[in-house]
């Protein structure tokens, strides 16, 4: 086990200047910049998890509180934190540690205002408003799916106990957190060296899609197919970078163009683009980035596999489903819900989308916060979110 600090290629990025253009969300660069001593944030990082996960805890032990399933949920959601996909990430000098906490705290402030009494909806709305936030700039990316979830949330939270005003206050407030995260994404999609970059990670990760498009309508250039056929194509692939522009000057320009954006290549064969994404999406495993551990593997494992987290997520819906069950949660189907559940959906395979076409390298670690904050959705919110339990 170890719990020193260890950094990544993508380490130097966060000690920089706050609003440089390489780091997206500022929280990361700020408290790093702030703290300086890579032990310390290591430390930092530990203890901000370890309460963001406990809030989520309390949340459903306070939600559920007439019942005896808050207690194993709430076992469960603490021993969750500390697998190996989770915890490794507190060690290691990168945003993913801050972009999980910020998460969990937003699903506690939604359990929290799944039940909030009307005299406590500023309060519950404004936890809501501070985590969703705060998400946002630490990952801009995460826009896709807060801010239509977030909409759903408040349009729910209006409809009941006329909380309009909260409500729409708490809208308006995450304005200026959405208009950063937008414009950062925008300022990043403008750095040449990375769509470049990204194009030639997708000519050899996608090998049914993207890959046959660039081959078909870029200018000929034999560097390319070399190195997608030499013994180390990622190596050559790489060495592209700094030498296509002399070898095939043409081609180097295709490769900036709008010719290589997601939705040219997308829309150019989607059937091949969703069999590709689709097969990317059954070999998806959860990234570890560093040797930080809080449990031996075999019990990180057996509460959330790395190789298959696809497997471990409908188990947990399983698990989730069973605690509403015992809870005899009654459902009741509503359009509000009905529309609230397609967002989810709609907005998660949204992201999961975008990130595999934005780049083929590293996949694993750029939909990481995603698929484990989905399985502790589906453990948690079955049971505390539809309707009040019968013992209540």
């Amino acid at each position: 086990m170890s719990s020193n600090a260890q950094e990544s290629y993508d380490t130097y990025r966060y000690f920089g200047l706050v609003f440089d253009v390489q780091n997206p969300g500022i929280t990361t660069t700020a408290l790093f910049m702030a703290v300086e001593d890579h032990q310390r944030i290591i430390y930092l990082l530990t203890a901000i998890s370890v309460v963001s996960w406990s809030l989520l805890a309390g949340a459903v032990m306070w939600r559920l509180r007439y019942t005896w399933i808050r207690w194993p949920m709430a076992l469960l959601i603490l021993l969750f934190s500390m697998t190996t996909p989770i915890w490794s990430y507190n060690t290691v000098l990168l945003t993913e540690s801050l972009t999980v906490s910020f998460l969990v705290v937003w699903l506690a402030t939604i359990v929290w205002v799944s039940q909030a009494e009307a005299n406590n909806y500023w309060w519950s709305l404004s936890g809501l408003l501070v985590s969703a936030g705060f998400a946002i700039i630490t990952r801009p990316q995460l826009l896709i799916v807060i801010v239509p979830i977030q909409v759903v949330l408040l349009v729910w939270t209006a409809r009941r106990s006329n909380a309009g005003i909260p409500s729409l206050v708490t809208g308006a407030a995450l304005l200026p957190f959405v208009a950063f995260g937008i414009f950062r994404i925008y300022q990043l999609s403008l750095v040449q060296l990375y769509q470049f970059r990204y194009a030639l990670n997708n000519v050899v990760d996608k090998g049914s899609s993207f890959r046959p498009y660039s081959l078909e309508n870029m200018p000929p250039c034999e560097a390319i197919p070399a190195a997608l056929n030499g013994p180390a194509p990622w190596n050559d692939i790489h060495a592209l970078t700094g030498t296509l522009i002399q070898q095939c000057p043409e081609t180097w320009i295709w490769f900036n163009s709008d010719a290589i954006r997601a939705d040219k290549w997308i829309l150019a064969d989607p059937l091949a683009a969703f069999l590709d994404f689709f097969g990317s999406m059954t070999r998806i495993e959860l990234a570890v980035m560093s040797e930080g551990r809080s449990m031996p593997d075999w019990l990180s494992n057996l509460i959330l596999n790395i190789s298959e987290p696809w497997l471990w997520m409908l188990l947990y819906a399983i698990l989730g489903t069973a605690f509403a069950i015992g809870l005899k949660v009654r459902p009741k189907v509503t359009v509000l819900g009905v529309i609230g559940s397609l967002t989810v959906a709609l907005t998660t395979i949204g992201y999961l989308i975008a990130m595999w076409a934005s780049d083929g390298y590293d996949i694993n670690r750029h939909i990481y916060p995603v698929l484990p904050i989905m399985a502790v959705a589906f453990l948690v919110f079955p049971a505390v979110i539809p309707t009040r339990q019968k013992s209540e």
